[in-house]
């Protein structure tokens, strides 16, 4: 028996039901925590719950759907086997399906904290990780039968030494020369990065650091679950491989746009980048309060730009770093 007493944040009212149903006690969230303890943080839209349930300093679960705002809050503190989702009938993590059940019953809940406590699944951030290995595997996982048209494999030229970003960037050209090559290789090869993360689902994010690297003359390499393309500006990666034009190299700055489901390729660019920007969408609330999670969390953050210029003072009036993407490129001093 791995589990002592259970910590979920639930209405003391629904708690009194699952516990005499429980093997274990179950306790409200904000209960003093034993280190034998296990939380389990229940999707209810209050991201604020997963932050009470890592300070408790206890494995964590974080039950939600797949790709929802719940999911890349989580994704952001909790390892991905202690996140279980509900999708395609299941009851799943990324490395483990729990249940053919429609939701969380009592027994699941059970066993999902067995498994957390057992596998000492610990909330966790990333403050430096070897980029080797990723590297490594990128080249493995390079398939021959890939239905997109094979494309010559280059490594990256050494970039220069650090000079003034925004004169001395590669210029664009009207040539597209595809080429590929492994995601660590590209982000090693520039000085310099500045992150750019959506705050919320409803951000466009890809249009601002597209715009920022349009007036810093440089290069947009858009980091999601799919490999894409490259077009004469913009580059795309997975997160194991980057698809990139040779004509157009950034040499001191890359802006890098990060899905957040992409966690290990997140991980790497947060660590790199010199400056880090969250994108803020229509739904000025859930914005506001994704970047104070991130705040609280401890993480660094220099700028925070709505995605249309008549949200600016509505950010502006509850978070300092609000600005427009003019004014973050004038303070950006690379």
């Amino acid at each position: 028996m791995f589990v002592i007493r259970i910590l979920i944040n639930q209405p003391e009212s629904l708690i009194e039901t699952y516990a005499m149903l429980s093997n274990y006690p179950i306790l409200p969230i904000s209960s003093e925590a034993d280190q034998e303890d296990v939380a389990v943080v229940v999707d209810n839209n209050e991201a604020q719950d997963i932050i009470r349930a890592i300070k408790l300093n206890i494995p964590v679960a974080v039950i939600t759907e797949k790709d929802s705002e719940f999911h890349r809050q989580a994704v952001r503190y909790v390892p991905s086997p202690a996140i279980v989702y509900y999708y395609n009938g299941k009851m799943q993590s990324d490395q483990k399906v729990f249940s053919d059940t429609e939701g969380l019953t009592v027994q699941l809940l059970e066993e999902i904290c067995s498994y957390i406590k057992e596998n000492k699944l610990y909330p966790c951030v990333y403050i430096w990780r070897p980029r080797q290995k990723a590297a490594n595997q990128a080249v493995k996982q390079q398939s021959p039968e890939s239905p997109q048209k094979p494309i010559a494999y280059k490594t990256p030229p050494t970039a220069h030494e650090p000079s003034p970003a925004r004169k001395e960037v590669s210029q664009p050209v009207n040539k597209h020369n595809p080429a590929q090559t492994d995601f660590a290789s590209y982000i090693d090869a520039v000085p310099q990065i500045i992150a750019v993360f959506k705050a919320t689902s409803d951000a466009q994010a890809s249009i601002v650091a597209q715009e920022i690297a349009q007036k810093l003359e440089t290069v947009y390499l858009g980091v999601g679950q799919e490999l894409q393309p490259s077009t004469i500006n913009c580059a795309f990666s997975d997160g194991n491989i980057v698809n990139y034009n040779s004509n157009f190299m950034p040499k001191n700055v890359l802006v890098v746009e990060v899905d957040a489901q992409v966690v290990q390729a997140m991980e790497t660019v947060y660590s790199k980048a010199a400056r880090v920007v969250h994108v803020c969408g229509q739904d000025t609330n859930k914005g506001i309060e994704s970047v104070k999670l991130w705040i609280q969390g401890g993480f660094k953050l220099d700028a925070v730009i709505p995605d249309q210029e008549h949200l600016l003072q509505n950010y502006k009036s509850a978070l300092p770093q609000v600005v427009a993407v003019d004014e973050f490129i004038r303070r950006v001093e690379l």
